[in-house]
């Protein structure tokens, strides 16, 4: 009696094989835990194998070539898995460990936008100390990107009149920069 079960359980084996669903997607969260794979249909496992089948009831039938895709697509898992863990960083950008080693790559918005308030603040101060037609000239060059010649045709001035301004605009305003660092 003991051969004929251990034949029973070999010729199962060979004919089906067993794949726990929740172990294999740690996601999973479907009632059925077992798939299993062969080329016998649902009838035939219950007829030909009722007690080997017992445990994993409820279950779904795979196809052999369904239970490849399956093993294929763990194989690749696997293999990114492996390569995340010799070519990754101990902390990656999605882990929640990132911050708290790393603070000083962490962006603060709030700090930014207080930095270029001040910064913005400071430029409009430097800019006050400007001539009016400096200052319209540097906001114009700059600002509006428009060329000496189109400023100068704009204007009807002289271009070199129009360079001399911004040139000595720009001289100010580095002086300007270097009397007040902060």
């Amino acid at each position: 009696m003991t051969i004929s079960i251990n034949n029973r359980l070999d010729q199962f084996k060979q004919d089906c094989k067993i794949i726990n669903l929740k172990y294999e997607y740690t996601g999973y969260k479907d009632d059925v835990q077992w798939a299993i794979v062969t080329e016998l249909s649902e009838e035939e496992i219950l007829q030909k194998y009722p007690e080997e089948i017992k445990p994993y009831i409820p279950f779904i039938r795979l196809s052999v070539s369904q239970g490849e895709v399956f093993e294929e697509g763990a194989r690749y898992e696997n293999k990114y898995r492996m390569r995340e863990m010799r070519t990754g960083h101990i902390f990656n950008v999605t882990d929640d460990d990132f911050e708290l080693y790393h603070p000083e790559l962490i962006i603060n918005d709030t700090e930014d936008k207080i930095i270029r308030q001040d910064e913005a603040e400071k430029l409009q101060v430097a800019l006050s100390t400007l001539l009016e037609n400096q200052k319209n000239r540097v906001y114009k060059y700059f600002f509006c990107q428009m060329s000496y010649t189109e400023i100068a045709r704009d204007e009807g001035v002289d271009v070199s009149s129009v360079r001399k301004t911004i040139e000595k605009a720009i001289k100010k305003l580095k002086k300007f920069y270097e009397n007040h660092p902060n």
